[in-house]
């Protein structure tokens, strides 16, 4: 019980993949505590069916929770944090997406929460290169509980994520300070070191 240990935990329901219920979701924490720090995407339903047999109802509402729901609060909450960030605010936030083996290795019988689960992981590559203002970048993690062995994949899949987003921030930073030809020469320097390798 978060009051019992001090804190709290106001409820607010809405159906986070519909565009306007995610943003008052977004907006009910705000209103709540002033500020929003982390956001964990964990919404998601489950339609298990053949791959032959599941219909397009069941393939909508699957991808519809998982994937758009995962979409449409991260969206509204990094708008949030990018507004602070031009303000000159300090942003210290997170993303947090809940996933499955499904997502990265498939599962018979579960075709749209697998591709949902996918879906989530490439999402989460796009999150992670979110650069704030300040050149540094939102920290985006991804949870998989699943079978053993799935951690390693999941490390294969998210090498370089984190350099990913440097590398966009250094990027920036040589074209605002030395201008577009300072950023095609190094670009031509880490092509000649990748053709090296």
């Amino acid at each position: 019980d978060p009051a019992a240990a001090g804190g709290a935990a106001p409820v607010t329901g809405v159906d986070v993949a519909d565009w306007g219920g995610a943003q008052r979701f977004v907006r009910s924490a705000l209103d709540a505590f002033g500020r929003l720090d982390v956001v964990v995407n964990n919404a998601g339903i489950v339609r298990d069916r053949m791959f032959v047999s599941c219909g397009e109802d069941e393939w909508d509402a699957v991808l519809r929770v998982h994937l758009k729901g995962h979409f449409a609060v991260a969206r509204f909450a990094a708008e949030h944090w990018r507004a602070r960030a031009k303000a000159g605010e300090p942003v210290d936030a997170r993303i947090v997406n809940t996933s499955s083996g499904a997502g990265l290795m498939g599962s018979v019988g579960q075709s749209a929460y697998s591709a949902a689960k996918a879906g989530i992981a490439a999402l989460t590559l796009v999150e992670a290169a979110i650069v704030k203002p300040g050149g540094e970048a939102v920290p985006v993690t991804y949870v998989v509980s699943s079978e053993a062995g799935t951690p390693q994949i999941v490390d294969v899949i998210f090498k370089g994520v984190s350099e990913m987003a440097v590398r966009r921030s250094d990027y920036r930073n040589i074209l605002k300070q030395s201008g577009p030809r300072a950023l095609a020469q190094r670009l031509e320097q880490q092509a000649d070191e990748l053709l090296q390798e």
